[in-house]
Order: structure tokens, then C-alpha cells, then sequence
């Protein structure tokens, strides 16, 4: 007995061995060991040609070239959400900013405002798919409107004055902050994490300057057919978003670390 050692390739490398095999046997000397050998070849070459040109092997599909019509069609199948974009005129961003160090009395604390958010919110059947995308310009930031301090209570009773403001408002876009110029808008994305009567948790993903910055928050919400209402408060170190606060005079007046955040949201179904 012996044994046959190949590996399927191509029906040619069948042909081919079994010519080698009959071209360097001479006729004369054939023995059946030779013989079978050139058989078992040609055999395989047949039964390749004949699994490749079956009607079977030419309607297989690769697993890797699915056609573009099939994945459109599976696509299609999945519920669309419902959008709704964020109205400007109704949103707002608070951020309160406290002062801190030896000559802190000789500052004051500081409200910041942004009412030009843009952006949309997509809302899935399945609540666990929902998305929302919030571009906010930085340029656009209002440093210390007077009637939001009049409403914000004892911690913004002082009253700085417009060079105070415009000062505030310069270290606040300055390269060493936010760095307006090159970084004139920040990116929020979101996704929701969990949805429960007590307790609606986000997970954020904030693109602040060159920073990718990973947060979950809560965040309350009503919704109807029309309109998305959001709201969420909630504070942050200046560490968290890869920030250094703003100090003056050798450090005896600063910035204070904690930034406390106020969102409000209005959506209209697009």
C-alpha cells in the first residue's frame, strides 16, 4: 500500500502531474502504481471542472461581496427615527463661575451664556437608540447679562462693570481657555445610556479644542409628537475638560477648579 499526499489548488496542477508522471515513465516500464497515480490525478482535474462550472458554485454569493441593493434593503427595513432640530432662539447654556484665592474679594463671580445652539435630536422607537448632535459657538458666548445676574441670587449680587466684562470674555477665548480662533466651536455628541422613570442617564462625547472628552450625565426630558424638552444640571472640574483656570497676580486671584452647568433644550420635530 502507499499513500497520496496533494493539496487542492487548481485543476490544472492535476493535469500537469499526471503528464509529468506519463512523461517520464516510458511506456514500456509503466507499472500500476504509475498508472493509478496519473488516474487519481486526472480524476480530481474532472471533478473540479465539473463543481466550478455546476449551476450550484456559480450562484454562491462571496460572503465578502454582498450586494449594495441587499444592505440598502436591510437599511430600509429598519425604523427611521423621528428628528427634531434644536430651536435656537429657545435653548440656552449656563455656566456659573466662582472666584477663588487671597484677593478673591477684589473679583467677581462670573455667568456665562450661549443662546445660538444648533443641532438635532433623533428620537427611535427603541428610546436606547436615540441620538442627539449640539454644535455650540464659542464666539457667540455672553459674558454676565445683567437680568441673568439680577435672577441667578446672592452669589451675583456685584456688578461688573463692561471692562470687567470684556476683559472676563478676552481671558475666556484667549489661546490659553478656549482658544477661539482655532477652535471656534464645540462638538457634543450624545447617546443615551439608560431610560428609567427616576433616572435618565447620556453618554456624552465632547470635542473641546483638540480634546475627546468622555462624560455620562443626567438629564430629565418630556416629549410629544411635536417638541423635546431637556434639562440637566451639572458641575465639572476644569480638570475634566482638560482646562486650566484663568489666574491673576500671581495666582491670588483665579478661577475657581468647579464650573457648574445649566442646559436647557427645545427641539421642533423637523
Amino acid at each position: 500500500m502507499f499513500a497520496l499526499s496533494f493539496k487542492i489548488s487548481h485543476p490544472l496542477q492535476y493535469i500537469i502531474l499526471g503528464m509529468k508522471s506519463f512523461q517520464y515513465s516510458n511506456i514500456k516500464y509503466l507499472n500500476i502504481r504509475k498508472i493509478f497515480t496519473i488516474k487519481i490525478h486526472l480524476l480530481f482535474a474532472v471533478l473540479w471542472f465539473y463543481c466550478i462550472s455546476s449551476p450550484v458554485y456559480s450562484q454562491l454569493t462571496p460572503v465578502d461581496d454582498v450586494p449594495p441593493q441587499l444592505i440598502q434593503s436591510e437599511n430600509q427595513n429598519s425604523p427611521a427615527p423621528q428628528v427634531f432640530d434644536i430651536d435656537t432662539g429657545r435653548s440656552i447654556l449656563r455656566i456659573y463661575i466662582g472666584r477663588t484665592g487671597l484677593l478673591s474679594s477684589m473679583g467677581h463671580n462670573h455667568i456665562i451664556l450661549n443662546r445660538d445652539i444648533v443641532g438635532s435630536i433623533s428620537v427611535f422607537p427603541n428610546p436606547l437608540r436615540s441620538t442627539a448632535q449640539l454644535t455650540i459657538p464659542v464666539q457667540k458666548m455672553i459674558v454676565d447679562d445683567t437680568q441673568e445676574r439680577k435672577q441667578a441670587g446672592s452669589r451675583y449680587t456685584s456688578i461688573p462693570s463692561e471692562s470687567d466684562k470684556s476683559a472676563t470674555r478676552t481671558n475666556m477665548l484667549g489661546s490659553v481657555v478656549l482658544d477661539a480662533i482655532l477652535f471656534p466651536n464645540i462638538y457634543v455628541d450624545i447617546k443615551t445610556t439608560s431610560i428609567d422613570e427616576s433616572n435618565n442617564v447620556f453618554s456624552i462625547n465632547l470635542r473641546l479644542k483638540e480634546e475627546q472628552i468622555s462624560l455620562e450625565l443626567p438629564a430629565n426630558y418630556t416629549i410629544d409628537n411635536e417638541k423635546i424638552l431637556v434639562d440637566t444640571s451639572f458641575k465639572l472640574n476644569h480638570s475634566d475638560l482638560g482646562l486650566i483656570p484663568y489666574s491673576a497676580i500671581g495666582g491670588m486671584l483665579k478661577v475657581a477648579q468647579e464650573i457648574e452647568f445649566n442646559l436647557h433644550i427645545e427641539a421642533i420635530k423637523r
